[in-house]
């Protein structure tokens, strides 16, 4: 990590995927989520910033595991985030299951964005990502990032003197 300091390296994104206490944990890949606060808090300490990418929409997720996830998010507090939607990928082993399961629920390529859910959720309501996904990603990327909660503060001043004027 010094190394990366002295070499000019100023922010690492890093794709979090899961979080501590996620049912996605039990496989082995994400055996680290537990010490995501501890290594990047050593990230941080040598003055190196951290954009944190995560995905939601995995079988196992619900509106719970958004509300730990953001929660997560919030105690981790990176300079950025983003949020997207788990997204069947053709020829992904996740694309194949969902067509096994003749789950697709919108093949139009245009909504294969990773902000849009194209396929039967087992637990998620299609509501949260149907018209209002968009704003659910930008309410987590608005509230948990130290950009997003400057942006968030300037958008609630400017409202509020935009009130004031009218």
């Amino acid at each position: 990590l010094q190394l990366c300091k002295e070499s000019g390296c100023s922010m690492l994104l890093i794709g979090y995927e899961i979080f501590p206490g996620s049912k996605e944990e039990r496989q082995g890949k994400f055996a680290l989520s537990n010490d995501y606060m501890q290594l990047t808090r050593t990230i941080q300490k040598y003055g190196i910033a951290i954009k944190a990418h995560f995905i939601y929409g995995s079988e196992t997720d619900d509106l719970r595991t958004f509300g730990q996830l953001w929660w997560f998010t919030l105690r981790l507090f990176p300079m950025l985030s983003s949020l997207c939607i788990l997204t069947p990928v053709p020829n992904s082993r996740f694309y194949k299951k969902i067509e096994a399961e003749d789950r697709f629920i919108n093949l139009n390529w245009s909504k294969y964005d990773f902000f849009s859910l194209v396929h039967q959720h087992p637990v998620v309501n299609r509501g949260l990502f149907g018209n209002g996904g968009l704003f659910v990603v930008f309410f987590f990327i608005l509230t948990k990032s130290r950009v997003g909660v400057v942006l968030l503060a300037v958008l609630i001043i400017y409202i509020s003197c935009c009130g004031m004027m009218f």
